[in-house]
């Protein structure tokens, strides 16, 4: 009998996890179809945005989930904690990708042309005060 109490009280603790999860799936789901599905004739560059809007809601679904998780609230806040540091890393990895000669820096033969500078298509889009900065 304490077996079955067990196993009915960890079902009931799983109620908010389930109903996030489908919940987040379901509108991820609609998202994809009305942003990339629907559009699929657009070009790369013009999708490129819907993409950063799903990866967006992706990462918001991601962090309900983990609030919604059956666990204590010192647990959660590490797991949070750990996805901000693994976002972080993240976008050093691309930053650095970026802004590296041979990257999409304009002159990928000047790496002092490059440093602090965000390049998009050989345009500046964003200039951090290195040498050369716009």
């Amino acid at each position: 009998m304490n077996l079955l109490t067990d196993i009915v009280a960890a079902a009931l603790a799983s109620i908010p996890l389930l109903l996030t999860l489908g919940l987040v799936t379901l509108m991820l789901a609609l998202a994809h179809f009305l942003l990339i599905r629907r559009n699929r004739d657009l070009g790369n560059e013009r999708l490129f945005s819907r993409q950063l809007i799903m990866l967006a809601l992706t990462l918001i679904g991601l962090v309900a989930v983990i609030l919604a998780l059956p666990v204590s609230e010192g647990a959660r806040n590490q797991i949070i904690a750990l996805l901000g540091l693994l976002i972080r890393c993240l976008c050093l990895l691309v930053f650095q990708y970026l802004c590296q000669p041979g990257g999409w820096c304009a002159d990928a033969h000047d790496p002092a042309f490059c440093a602090g500078r965000l390049y998009l298509r050989g345009r500046a889009l964003w200039a951090g005060g290195g040498a050369g900065a716009v």
